[in-house]
């Protein structure tokens, strides 16, 4: 097996000079060639091969791609919004054929393509062949990398039933909602859910009690035998620690308007869960890919937090 390296980058304003889909020779070098087309939806891309190892076909894939997209930025061609949103093109896993779970990962098998695959034409990549550049042809691409079926046809029969009035305060909500949605890197994703969250949130502090042995504390410190720059650290986190947590503030908000279970999770569950995620991604932790089931139902939370404080706003104000 023979193997190609490809790297496509999707632009927002396409050439007008060259012919859509048409291959254009750049050069060989030590028996590699390189070619390069426009396709009709205004994704740039190059092929490189025919190489013997996949993974030189991988090396050089990846130099090709970061090439494309420095060159092209900084001619200040303006690239599609989803360009080089993510570094896993390949969505889907398959066991057989990829391997152990872990391996997949560790490996990057998510850059290597079959014929039987659709997508990864946005990314750096490598694709099977048996002989020739021109088999690169005979692979599909789509859009996505893998489709969602519904159980039942989508309609708008409801399109008459209230949900909120839109506002410009629903506006800017919903379209951070969308921003998260399309958001590929899913810590990012997850940091975007949580903000909506915390912004929708009051600032409330915690009970009397607690306040009461925070400030015994703070006295304590006080007249301790600490540096005066020591003593100031632990005064203002402790004073800090007055206030409920970003969580706890969003666990509250959503026991307010949300529902108690999504799917199987309980919604305390999946806040903690999305806000795990987001601390690993500030602190550039990778994210578990087996923490994305449970925290996907985010999405569903935050829009039904954004309902019931919709609603209720509406109310107060008629």
């Amino acid at each position: 097996m023979k193997y190609i390296a490809h790297a496509g980058v999707k632009l927002k304003d396409g050439f007008t000079t060259y012919k859509n889909n048409e291959w254009h020779y750049i050069k060989t070098i030590d028996g590699i060639e390189y070619r390069w087309r426009l396709c009709a939806d205004q994704t740039y891309e190059v092929i490189a091969g025919l190489f013997g190892n996949r993974y030189d076909a991988l090396l050089c894939a990846k130099k090709m791609y970061v090439t494309m997209l420095y060159s092209l930025l900084t001619a200040q061609f303006s690239l599609a919004t989803g360009e080089c949103a993510t570094y896993i093109p390949r969505l889907f896993y398959n066991e057989e054929e990829d391997g152990p779970y872990d391996e997949f990962f560790i490996n990057e098998s998510f850059f290597f393509w079959k014929k039987k695959h659709s997508g990864g034409q946005h990314s750096p990549g490598v694709y099977e062949a048996e002989a020739s550049l021109d088999e690169f042809n005979d692979y599909r691409f789509l859009n996505a990398t893998y489709s969602i079926s519904y159980d039942s046809d989508l309609t708008f029969d409801n399109v008459d039933e209230y949900v909120f009035t839109y506002n410009k305060e629903a506006q800017e909500l919903l379209h951070s909602v969308i921003i998260a949605d399309n958001e590929m890197n899913y810590g990012m994703k997850m940091t975007i859910y949580c903000s909506i969250l915390e912004h929708l949130s009051e600032n409330e502090k915690k009970s009397l009690d607690v306040q009461l042995h925070i400030d015994e504390l703070i006295e304590s410190i006080k007249t301790s035998t600490l540096s005066p720059n020591e003593k100031d650290q632990l005064i203002n986190h402790l004073r800090n620690g007055k206030e409920q947590s970003a969580n706890q503030k969003c666990k509250k908000l959503a026991k307010k308007y949300a529902k108690a279970m999504y799917g199987q999770y309980p919604v305390e569950k999946i806040i903690s869960e999305a806000y795990g995620i987001r601390s690993a991604f500030s602190h550039g932790d990778n994210v578990d890919p087996g923490r994305t089931k449970l925290s996907s139902y985010i999405k569903y939370v935050v829009l039904d937090v954004i309902k019931g404080y919709m609603r209720e706003k509406e109310s107060a104000n008629n």
